[in-house]
């Protein structure tokens, strides 16, 4: 809330005053209301470090409560989006005539006015202010009104949520050191195997990409009704050969390559009925597909390369941004253009260029089997929970029921799946198979007969709500290739299997059905767009809510430990280098904690790995 400007004696004009009214919300603990808490807390913080102020409630997360971010044109977690879907109209476009005034007057582009309010007049700034306080305030009476109706307990969600609202502002302020000197000889690189792919790419279909360009040459020439004309054109073309080279970007120069000049027949298409050239599906044009799918990462890497030099540009560290609100299932949301949730971890040249302070090592601590925890203690399903808990450390055996009984949920479905059922029986006995997964597990996983790999995705896909469709598309992706009607097969059979998640899938979805929404047990509310996507939405919402439980504990008795993100399931944070046990004998009490108040018959296990830049803790 601009409560600097709320009237009367808060009637404010300078800096001096805005730390004059701040110092007596922070003296007499006045619990304040805002809208986008991260962004508050951090510019007091940056504008006024040394006071302190009582965060009450974010109506940006109560509005994600009790909507998820809305639907339709006023979709989002914008103040005025979140009033035109639940005030009044006279709360509605608030902000309009202060940024219409901004347009008009001093030429500011549309959606720029925010960052320009310092040029509004003091009598309409101060207008302005109040006005915002005045809606965020509404919205907070509003928004606590409905969720009270719902009997959601919102206590414990804000609590956590503020928490790693301001431990995120705090990482962001902060930053991480980059090695630029790095990531510069990393972008080098890249463009190196960019051109080794594209030469590889040309060398491999020379004859065929020399025809396309013979083509697009008379094409370009055809325009041209004289002799004179034509030799114009041979010369810009001479100047300029892009003018009729082939263009390894272009849809239609690719269609031409593999459908009409190599004559290959497409198995997936895109909406609009043309062959697909989805990152998915390029694996469908054969060897040529893959160099396409080597290309786009590496294209990928080498743009978050650039993007992190020149963020790092000012002071040579990454500010690293993330939203606390703002997906639907509760977890953090990439944000500030280069997004840490979809970052390339396993490209070295790129990870390896961000580094832990001198003195410092950076920890990667994740969630093991976070989903297939939560799962297990929500569906109380014997085989998922002998596959993830109860066969860890034991020999794998066959029950009476056909089921491999093994401490891997991917390798137990593919015991009862049409594409590995026989080959894995076959295995388990012309091999030590037990004694094996003992002693050398990989080359039980690696071995081709088990198609982990491809079971691995479709179990996935699952519990991403994926009908059989996807998964065919998944599938090949990964260059594993499966007919519709085998991966409707595999899904029956999977639920055949793990009933009690299927029964927690249907009672999820019949709750969904007829409440409208969901509430895990963490308070937290959710809204799927159909029933098939309540079962994953709650398993996600509960494993973002335990990781947010797990920062609050280990944060609050771990000083020396200094957050820095969270990618998905993973908490990265750095801490001295010569204390790294005792930080880390503090993350075990805080596991230890976690665990003794869930009170779960499964226990929430996590992994610790340090390193000195980010691709060594992983």
């Amino acid at each position: 809330c601009a409560f600097s400007w709320d009237g009367g004696d808060w009637c404010i004009f300078g800096e001096d005053d805005i730390r004059t009214a701040l110092s007596f919300l922070a003296a007499k603990n006045i619990p304040c209301v805002v809208h986008n808490l991260g962004f508050e807390y951090s510019a007091i913080k940056c504008r006024f470090p040394d006071i302190i102020l009582n965060f009450h409630s974010d109506t940006m997360r109560l509005t994600q409560m009790a909507d998820n971010g809305g639907v339709g044109a006023e979709a989002g977690l914008g103040l005025q989006a979140c009033a035109k879907r639940w005030l009044p109209a006279s709360f509605h476009d608030h902000k309009e005539p202060f940024y219409k005034y901004l347009r008009d007057e001093h030429g500011i582009a549309k959606r720029k006015e925010g960052s320009n309010l310092h040029l509004l007049p003091r009598e309409m700034l101060e207008t302005y202010n109040i006005l915002d306080t005045r809606v965020t305030l509404e919205l907070y009476n509003t928004l606590t009104k409905v969720l009270r109706r719902t009997e959601q307990e919102v206590a414990m969600d804000s609590l956590l949520y503020k928490n790693v609202a301001m431990l995120i502002a705090d990482a962001r302020i902060k930053g991480v050191k980059v090695d630029t000197n790095y990531l510069k000889s990393s972008v080098k690189q890249f463009n190196d195997r960019l051109n080794y792919i594209e030469n590889e790419f040309n060398n491999m279909f020379n004859p065929a990409i020399k025809e396309i360009e013979k083509e697009n040459t008379s094409t370009f020439l055809a325009k041209y009704k004289t002799d004179r004309g034509r030799e114009n054109g041979l010369k810009q073309i001479k100047e300029d050969p892009s003018l009729v080279a082939f263009n390894l970007s272009s849809k239609l120069h690719k269609k031409r390559l593999f459908v009409d000049k190599l004559g290959h027949t497409p198995i997936f298409m895109s909406p609009k009925g043309d062959p697909s050239f989805k990152k998915e599906v390029l694996p469908q044009w054969g060897d040529g597909g893959k160099l396409l799918m080597n290309k786009g990462t590496t294209f990928l890497s080498k743009t978050q390369c650039e993007s992190l030099i020149e963020r790092a540009e000012d002071d040579g560290r990454w500010h690293i941004d993330l939203m606390a609100a703002g997906t639907t299932t509760g977890r953090f949301k990439g944000a500030g253009g280069l997004n840490v949730q979809a970052m390339a971890r396993k490209e070295p040249l790129l990870m390896a260029g961000i580094v832990a302070d001198e003195g410092y090592v950076f920890v990667s601590v994740d969630l093991s089997a976070g989903e297939p925890t939560v799962t297990t203690e929500l569906s109380k399903d014997l085989y998922y929970k002998a596959a993830v808990f109860d066969m860890v450390g034991k020999a794998p055996y066959y029950d009476n029921n056909g089921v491999l009984m093994i401490d891997d949920i991917y390798i137990m479905a593919a015991s009862v799946s049409p594409f590995a059922k026989n080959e894995i029986r076959g295995l388990f006995e012309s091999l030590d198979f037990a004694n094996l997964w003992l002693t050398a597990p990989d080359k039980i996983k690696k071995h081709p007969a088990v198609k982990r790999n491809l079971h691995k995705i479709l179990v996935l896909g699952i519990g991403y709500g994926m009908g059989a469709g996807k998964m065919v598309e998944s599938a090949f992706k990964a260059g594993e290739k499966i007919g519709l009607h085998a991966a409707r097969k595999f899904i029956k059979e999977y639920w055949n299997l793990f009933f009690g998640v299927k029964a927690l899938s249907n009672r999820l979805a019949a709750e969904h059905e007829e409440r409208g929404y969901l509430i895990n047990i963490f308070g937290y509310h959710l809204y799927p767009s159909s029933g098939h996507k309540a079962f994953n939405y709650v398993i996600q919402s509960m494993v973002s809510s335990i990781i947010n439980i797990l920062v609050y504990k280990y944060f609050t008795i771990c000083t020396k430990a200094q957050f820095v993100t969270v990618i998905h399931d993973e908490i990265i944070f750095q801490v001295p280098k010569n204390d790294e046990m005792g930080c880390k004998s503090l993350f075990d009490k805080a596991v230890d904690s976690l665990n003794e108040d869930l009170g779960w018959a499964v226990k929430i296990r996590c992994g610790w790995k340090a390193g000195k830049n980010f691709y060594e803790a992983k």
